[in-house]
This record gives C-alpha cells, sequence and structure tokens, in this order.
C-alpha cells in the first residue's frame, strides 16, 4: 500500500500539471516566477527590499570580510583531532589556542625577603584550550534549488563569488528576493566565523593583558603541543578523547607539562597570600591590579 505522504504529493503534481499545462509560454515562465519569488519571500523573515544594487554591493562586502575573518582562524583549526570518538559528529570543527589566562600569587616561605618580609611571587604558565564550534550553516535549500553552488576543495565556506555571479543571470523578479535571502545567510556565516575568532581573541587578550601589566615578552609558538595534559583527568593532549572531558564534563583545558612557570613578578611582603586570577574575567583583572598597585 502507498504511504499517504506519497499519494498526497502525487496528486498535487497532477493538479499542477493539469493547472499548467493550458497555459501559453508567457503565462508559464511568469508562473514559474510568481511561484519562486513567493516561495523565497516565505522563507526568509529578514526579507530586505532593497535595490539590486544595494543588495549586491552589501553581499560582495560581506563575502570579503568573512574570507577575511577565516584567513585569520584557519590557522587554529584542528584538521585531525587526536582520538576522536565514534559518537563525535564528523563535521564539528575543532579549534585550539595557547594562552596564559591565569596568575597564581604566593608566598614563598623558602626565600625570605628579610628578617619579617617574605617573598610574595607571581606566576602563570601557558595552557593549551580546545573548543568545539560545529559547523557554518549550508546554503539554505530555498537557493540551492534554484541555483547550483561550487564546493572549494579544501576549504570551509563555498564559492560564494561564484553562487553570487551565477544568480546576476536570474531575472529581477525572483533575483532581488534571492540576494535578500543569500544576504541573510551570509550574515549568518560572519556570525559564526566571528563567534571563532572572538574566542581565539580571548587568548591573545589575555598575553597582551600580562605584557602590558607586567611589561615581560610571552611566547606560545615554540611551545609544544606534544606534552601537554588535560588539566582535569591528566590525559594526555594526543591520546585524549575529543568530547567534553569523561571526567569533569567540562571544556577542555590542558597544561603544557613541559614547560615551567614564568615568573612575572617578585616583591616582598608580609604575611600570606594565595590566590589565582583568572584573566578571562575583566573583574579578576581589576582585583589583581589593585593588588599589585598595593604590594608595589
Amino acid at each position: 500500500m502507498e504511504p499517504q505522504g506519497h499519494s498526497n504529493r502525487r496528486k498535487r503534481r497532477k493538479l499542477r500539471d493539469e493547472f499548467t499545462n493550458g497555459m501559453n509560454t508567457e503565462d508559464f515562465i511568469s508562473y514559474v516566477r510568481d511561484k519562486v519569488r513567493t516561495n523565497l519571500l516565505s522563507c526568509n523573515s529578514r526579507y530586505d527590499d532593497c535595490e539590486k544594487d544595494h543588495l549586491i554591493k552589501a553581499i560582495r562586502a560581506i563575502i570579503t570580510t568573512n574570507k577575511e575573518i577565516w584567513e585569520r582562524c584557519r590557522e587554529s583549526m584542528i584538521i585531525h583531532p587526536p582520538n576522536r570518538s565514534k559518537k563525535t559528529k564528523k563535521k564539528d570543527l575543532y579549534f585550539k589556542s595557547v594562552t596564559y589566562s591565569s596568575i597564581n600569587v604566593s608566598t614563598n616561605y623558602s626565600e625570605l625577603y628579610d628578617s619579617t618580609h617574605s617573598l610574595l611571587n607571581f606566576e602563570t604558565a601557558a595552557k593549551l584550550r580546545i573548543k568545539k564550534f560545529g559547523m557554518p550553516a549550508s546554503i539554505p535549500s530555498e537557493l540551492t534549488n534554484i541555483l547550483s553552488y561550487k564546493e572549494q576543495k579544501g576549504e570551509l565556506l563555498p564559492d560564494y563569488d561564484h553562487f553570487l555571479e551565477t544568480s546576476l543571470l536570474l531575472c529581477d523578479d525572483v533575483l532581488i528576493p534571492f540576494l535578500s535571502h543569500l544576504k541573510t545567510h551570509l550574515e549568518e556565516i560572519q556570525v559564526f566565523l566571528g563567534r571563532i575568532e572572538s574566542w581565539l581573541m580571548e587568548s591573545a587578550g589575555c598575553i597582551n593583558f600580562i605584557e602590558e601589566v607586567f611589561k615581560k615578552t610571552l611566547g606560545t609558538k615554540t611551545l609544544s603541543e606534544d606534552y601537554a595534559i588535560c588539566c582535569e583527568c591528566g590525559e594526555r593532549y594526543k591520546y585524549h578523547d575529543y568530547r567534553e572531558c569523561p571526567i569533569s564534563g567540562s571544556r577542555y583545558t590542558f597544561s603544557l607539562e613541559n614547560t615551567s612557570k614564568t615568573v612575572l613578578k617578585s616583591c616582598k611582603s608580609k604575611g600570606t597570600h594565595e590566590d589565582i586570577f583568572d584573566l578571562m574575567e575583566e573583574k579578576d583583572r581589576e582585583k589583581l591590579q589593585i593588588l599589585l598597585k598595593f604590594v608595589s
């Protein structure tokens, strides 16, 4: 017995054929274009009824910006995650960054500054951060049902320049809603890429903060990831399961065990100080600067 859905689709096709068979060529062309236009308008809640020139300029600008953002991010992408779990989606994108994300402040009792003061150390150590971002949205089927697109070998994104150029062959009645829908899609891609870049900039921001406050230069390019171990479960980076840490269920952070702590500042201090400042948090940065003024 034929499924109900198949039967209904066959009936709709029959009614459509009966309706269009009696049309002359001009009426049929008009019918097809109206149908495509209506479909494009109905599926784009952010329809931008702008002039064609404005839409094309805006789309070209977004395509260029997206390519620039991706070029800044692509070197940090992990192409072949180690020990990928079978349960992990193959299409997930992972990115990595090496940073100094925290500062430990502790009293060193083994080194007395004088008879009444001990030594207070401000230390940091490199960490490898990993984050999963999923995948960017595919070109909506409402657009690809009208025009096909070209994948770019070795690239994350399809050839949007070619897709835009091909779309310009459409008549204006269809082209304008088509371009509006394409613009909405490209803006979503830009948001996705922006999330990746913002996360990578967090790492760079921590390093810049330390270098500015402590007048120290921190390098990351020479740090090896081979010796990185998970801060939660102790598993090495190259053997770690590429899901959330099975011990803590948290995001990945790996310490680079072959790198010793970097002493950023040492000063005399009375009493005991033990604290950790998370440089990802603005409030911790402010607290750290207050402490530095107090002990300087």
